[in-house]
């Protein structure tokens, strides 16, 4: 195969969605035998908190502990973060019900008016006639500790004659100083991440206003840790934000299943709000999420939304392979069959390995990856991510493969897509 190729763009992201659960992706932490009586972690200190008082929380977290000896794994910690974006989405949970008010758009908001970074958390979210309905509908769920998670927030809200409760859970594989979520415009400000684990190598990926997304290497930092911190790496990278208007920022480290979203957060300049819209969907004339059609009919969804955005772009749309589309699809059926999770197949390698073993010649190649209720649903939490969006919206990239397939982790029930973006050798 002649030419020079490129390295892979390769991100991964497990979409912001009710009920949305995943296995560990390989080298994550797995659980540990039960230790110590749960305590809690501050985690920040937010300044979008409600006025109002938030409701007592502390009935639903011996179920959710419980859950976790059980299973015998290591309780999670509360998290403030969590704990208010928790708060947030009962009270919206309460007045539209769960599935308005969980999705992935209102998810991030309030992970955004909380000052929380973590990019994909587990979501849980019931709503009954009291409280007590509530804690008994919640001790009988059976995904409690599904994911294994290292961090959780409790949110309750109750109104007249009703009751709704969220949780979030995540395993956070950063942490962030302090980061400014509204910004004068012209101004600078540095991201400073402590990677934990065996992550490297980060990388910041921001979408400006414009919809144009830059790249910036997070550069280590040499400092001696603080006592009782973390192992990790520490790293900094500096943030300009020339023009008014709404940023997204994300972090995507190196780790042993391939590149990993870490933060994903938003940020305002001027007087512009945090508004969540994932690109290519006009406001007013939101697409089908196309849940109860078939996985054909879902990925032509899928290809649509991914030449509209581009189109909006005025990059040239993609054509699609059916060589690609088998690539595409033997990942994603691995995955669901072996249960994981990531870009880097135990089998198969990078997706760059896959498109050779294919005999695909190809100059350039990137893969996103998602999960939610449907293929189209994936696909906006794709797209809500600046450096997958920097896949779609690539103007070098000629052709496109999809491939959707169902999964169940945990008793619950999604769809797994696989986008391989391609500049074919001519």
């Amino acid at each position: 195969m002649s030419g020079t190729k490129r390295s892979p763009l390769r991100f991964l992201l497990l979409p912001l969605l009710l009920g949305a659960a995943s296995a560990p992706p390989s080298g994550q932490p797995s659980g540990q035998p039960s230790g110590p009586p749960a305590g809690h972690d501050s985690g920040g200190s937010p300044r979008a908190e409600s006025s109002e008082p938030p409701e007592p929380t502390l009935p639903f977290e011996g179920p959710l502990l419980g859950a976790f000896r059980r299973a015998k794994l290591q309780a999670p910690l509360a998290e403030r973060q969590l704990t208010v974006a928790a708060q947030h989405l009962a009270r919206a949970v309460l007045e539209e019900g769960p599935s308005a008010a969980m999705a992935r758009a209102r998810l991030a908001e309030a992970l955004d008016l909380a000052e929380g970074w973590e990019p994909a958390p587990r979501a849980i979210a019931l709503r009954a006639a009291d409280p007590g309905q509530l804690l008994r509908l919640f001790g009988a769920r059976r995904d409690l500790a599904a994911g294994r998670e290292r961090r959780f927030g409790l949110g309750l809200a109750r109104g007249e004659g009703a009751a709704a409760l969220v949780l979030l859970l995540s395993t956070p594989r950063a942490s962030l100083e302090p980061f400014p979520r509204a910004v004068e415009v012209g101004s600078e400000h540095r991201l400073i991440a402590l990677l934990f684990g065996a992550l490297s190598e980060a990388t910041l990926y921001t979408e400006e206003p414009g919809g144009a997304v830059n790249e910036a290497g997070c550069e280590p930092i040499d400092s001696e840790p603080e006592p009782g911190a973390p192992p990790g790496r520490l790293c900094m990278a500096r943030v300009p934000f020339p023009a008014a208007g709404r940023y997204r920022l994300e972090l995507v480290a190196e780790g042993p299943a391939g590149p990993q979203v870490v933060a994903l957060f938003g940020v305002r300049a001027g007087r512009a709000p945090l508004e969540h819209q994932a690109p290519g969907i006009a406001a007013g004339h939101p697409a089908p999420n196309g849940a109860k059609l078939g996985l054909a009919a879902q990925e032509a969804l899928a290809l649509a939304a991914i030449n509209r955005a581009r189109a909006a772009r005025e990059a040239p749309p993609l054509a699609r392979s059916m060589a690609l589309d088998r690539v595409a699809r033997a990942h994603a059926e691995e995955m669901a069959r072996l249960g994981y999770f990531a870009h880097r197949s135990p089998r198969t390698g990078t997706v760059a390995s896959r498109l050779n073993a294919a005999g695909i010649p190809f100059l350039r190649a990137a893969e996103n990856l998602g999960e939610a209720a449907s293929a189209l649903q994936a696909h906006e939490a794709i797209a809500a991510s600046p450096g997958h969006l920097r896949n779609l919206l690539d103007p070098d990239f000629d052709t496109v493969g999809l491939a959707a397939v169902r999964v169940e982790r945990a008793g619950i029930k999604n769809v797994l897509l696989v986008e391989v973006f391609v500049r074919l050798e001519r």
